[in-house]
């Protein structure tokens, strides 16, 4: 049971295929199992609610840092990011291979 809820799991983050194998063995006999209903998760790009909870915690932050990478810089972001960075006075660090995701000529961004 336990297995099957993290496959249900997996498979509602869009983390890609899942499949679980069961032992030929397991299908014989009776078993008494709760699975739990799958935790619903919002999509990457954020509902209204993890938004708003990703604001509140990014306003209450004693020492803020925004990461940009791939995901930045795939979704066509940067210019969002460094709004973002100016509107926060935040600096900003870019993933390994990734220095595309953040101007590295302004002064929010965190030289490596």
């Amino acid at each position: 049971a336990e297995f099957t809820n993290r496959c249900f799991h997996y498979a509602m983050m869009e983390r890609g295929p899942v499949q679980l194998n069961i032992p030929r063995d397991h299908f014989y006999g009776d078993v008494t199992a709760k699975i739990p209903a799958p935790m619903v998760i919002e999509r990457s790009a954020g509902g209204p609610e993890a938004i708003a909870q990703a604001a509140a915690l990014l306003a209450s932050a004693k020492n803020p840092v925004i990461i940009s990478g791939g995901g930045v810089v795939m979704a066509d972001g940067v210019d969002q990011v460094v709004k973002l960075a100016e509107s926060l006075k935040v600096p900003v660090c870019s993933t390994y291979l990734h220095n595309d995701s953040f101007p590295t000529d302004h002064p929010l961004w965190m030289v490596a």
